[in-house]
């Protein structure tokens, strides 16, 4: 990258010998193609320096929006064992008394919490059905 640079020093090298030194320094570190002057200048307005003009910003498109992703519907719940029923317990401890198991029936339904059918939670029918086919 190329700057150019323009440094001015205003001042009287003749009389100032630390300005001479100052410019010959400058001089040799930094080669001019115009020779330094060491006339005294003559008093000019400054001008402003030229505004800067920003360059134009580039927009980068904007990236199209993704669609959205619907979540997949859930597949439905595979269907549970259907739910023993008071009923079915019942027509199986029914069928075992009477075929003469009365005392076995009497104690799956004290093991399981009750002293009658009504009385075991309905959570545990499937169990005591499982129970009940192995007798």
């Amino acid at each position: 990258m190329y700057v150019d640079i323009t440094i001015k020093i205003v001042g009287d090298t003749e009389k100032d010998p630390k300005m001479a030194d100052a410019v010959s320094r400058l001089s040799s570190i930094f080669p001019t193609e115009t020779p330094v002057e060491s006339e005294k200048p003559k008093a000019t307005k400054r001008a402003k320096a030229p505004a800067e003009t920003p360059e134009p910003v580039k927009e980068e498109p904007k990236p199209e929006p993704e669609p959205e992703v619907q979540p997949a519907p859930e597949a439905p719940a595979e269907p549970e064992a259907p739910a023993v029923t008071l009923e079915q317990v019942r027509a199986k401890l029914a069928d075992l008394a009477k075929s003469g198991k009365q005392a076995e029936v009497k104690k799956l339904i004290t093991k399981h919490g009750g002293t009658k059918l009504t009385d075991i939670p309905a959570d545990k029918y499937a169990e005591l059905l499982a129970e009940a086919e192995d007798l």
